[in-house]
């Protein structure tokens, strides 16, 4: 069995700043991409806004399986409702992207 090596709290804070970050460009980007055609009508920027709630979505899922790992690592013994979870995750984030790309 193979055993992960520790990984320092910094390490967790950087991945987790840097999974926020990207979230809240893409949100802004997104938000500036909706503002953009309603003022000024429709343009190529439809297209850059979907793109943006595409990658939200994927930061979003990504951010929450980090989350359920460190969950699993915190526990003692298995946990078996993990594969549920993270099957549940996986299926709404391919939904939702399957929805932007329609």
């Amino acid at each position: 069995v193979e055993q992960a090596d520790q990984v320092s709290l910094r390490t967790h804070a950087r991945l987790w700043g840097l999974m926020i970050m990207l979230l809240i460009t893409d949100s802004f980007a997104l938000a500036s991409c909706v503002y953009l055609v309603v003022t000024k009508g429709p343009s190529v920027l439809i297209l850059f806004g979907f793109e943006y709630a595409i990658l939200s979505v994927s930061v979003l899922t990504t951010l929450i399986r980090y989350g359920l790992h460190l969950i699993d690592t915190q526990m003692e013994g298995s946990w078996q409702a993990k594969g549920s979870y993270l099957f549940f995750l996986e299926f709404m984030g391919e939904v939702l992207r399957f929805m932007f790309y329609l």
